[in-house]
């Protein structure tokens, strides 16, 4: 059996791992499939959140980056814009915290990226859809409790534990 630290460690350490921060990141052909088009974000996608966006537009054949794209950025929820951004990437890569842009999502919910690429020079235009779910994670005002009711657990289980093996050697004793 394990000792109380263990049984805490054991139980706490899942906890303190899921605060790590963590790239998500999708990747999918463009419609004509000219394009490979990644979407990745850090953090997680929250309300209220800044989240830094990196859109790169890749030859699917090489996994190249593409130069010179005019690009665009639309959210939608519901088929309403929530937020429309475009301008120029000359190395093929858009990173939101480099170029000082914010995005925060308002709500939680199903939203819809779309993501449109003009290669300049050739005059390719492609887009890539991404279906996202931005979902409230745990309330960090909770999050001090944690180690506390996984404590109090550890301290109740081992209270029930000995109290078990009490009355049981209790009985065998008579």
């Amino acid at each position: 059996m394990y000792d109380a630290r263990t049984m805490i460690l054991i139980m706490v350490a899942p906890a303190m791992l899921a605060s790590v921060s963590s790239v998500y990141a999708e990747q999918t052909l463009s419609k004509e499939g000219k394009f490979t088009i990644e979407l990745s974000w850090e953090p997680s996608l929250e309300p209220a959140i800044p989240i830094n966006f990196i859109i790169k537009f890749k030859d699917p054949s090489s996994d190249m980056l593409i130069p010179h794209i005019d690009w665009t950025m639309t959210i939608k929820k519901e088929d309403s814009i929530v937020a429309k951004f475009s301008d120029h990437t000359m190395f093929g890569v858009v990173d939101f915290n480099n170029e000082g842009r914010t995005f925060e999502f308002d709500e939680g919910g199903n939203f819809e990226i779309v993501i449109e690429g003009k290669q300049t020079e050739i005059g390719l235009k492609e887009s890539a859809i991404f279906n996202v779910s931005v979902v409230p994670e745990f309330p960090e005002t909770l999050l001090p409790l944690i180690p506390v009711i996984l404590i109090a657990g550890v301290i109740l289980f081992q209270r029930v534990y000995h109290r078990q093996r009490n009355i049981l050697g209790s009985v065998s004793d008579k």
